[in-house]
């Protein structure tokens, strides 16, 4: 119902579709099955930047007042926030530090704010976060080469989004101001996907980033 209005007639899973979502809730999702239950699992897509783990997944309770959608949601946020616990309990003290999420773009580097979505994910697996990253926006102003310095963290993960940042991106590591960085001179620079670290939203954008922190790591 909507508004105390009927807007759709019949089970969960004639329902429940990525349309009716739409209609709503004004939220791009996909629809899916969980592999428990079979009951309808909404998976919000496309989120505006600045949501939370949390706030995704409560976003997806929200959308789970829908019968059959709730728990599956609930189930999404724990395993989530349980794997990047793990992934920390699995970390000696001496393999943490300081860590940027950082997206190379024409004008230069933007620093992502820890309240995103992998700044915080980063957080609960045991890194500390820059405090560059402690932004009341989403990033930050783009950054010149004489402020390089700024990002200077013990593990840089490096997104680009597009043709245009990824020149740039080039030009900029033949200067020396990148090559002072602490991550750069240890090896510590890891590129990721950027249109899943810095601009994907969602619990299976999560479980992906979860996915190349771990990689990552192992592989250091």
């Amino acid at each position: 119902m909507q508004a105390g209005r009927v807007v759709a007639e019949g089970t969960p899973h004639e329902t429940v579709t990525p349309e009716l979502i739409r209609r709503l809730y004004g939220v791009e999702a996909d629809v899916l099955r969980d592999p428990e239950t079979d009951d309808p699992l909404v998976v919000p897509r496309g989120l505006a930047s600045g949501v939370t783990p949390v706030g995704i997944l409560a976003l997806c309770l929200r959308v789970g007042l829908l019968e059959g959608v709730q728990q599956p949601a609930q189930r999404l946020l724990e395993g989530i926030e349980q794997r990047a616990e793990d992934i920390a309990g699995g970390r000696s003290a001496d393999g943490t530090g300081t860590a940027v999420v950082v997206r190379w773009m024409a004008t230069g580097p933007v620093v992502l704010s820890s309240a995103l979505m992998p700044g915080r994910l980063l957080k609960l697996t045991g890194d500390r976060i820059s405090p560059a990253a402690f932004t009341g926006r989403p990033h930050t102003d783009p950054l010149s080469l004489e402020d390089l310095g700024e990002i200077d963290a013990d593990r840089i993960y490096l997104t680009t989004l597009n043709a245009d940042g990824e020149k740039a991106l080039a030009a900029a590591k033949e200067q020396p101001a990148f090559a002072r960085l602490r991550a750069v001179r240890t090896g510590s620079v890891d590129v990721v996907d950027g249109d899943v670290w810095s601009s994907a939203a969602g619990p299976l954008a999560a479980a992906e980033v979860l996915d190349g922190i771990e990689r990552l790591r192992s592989a250091a």
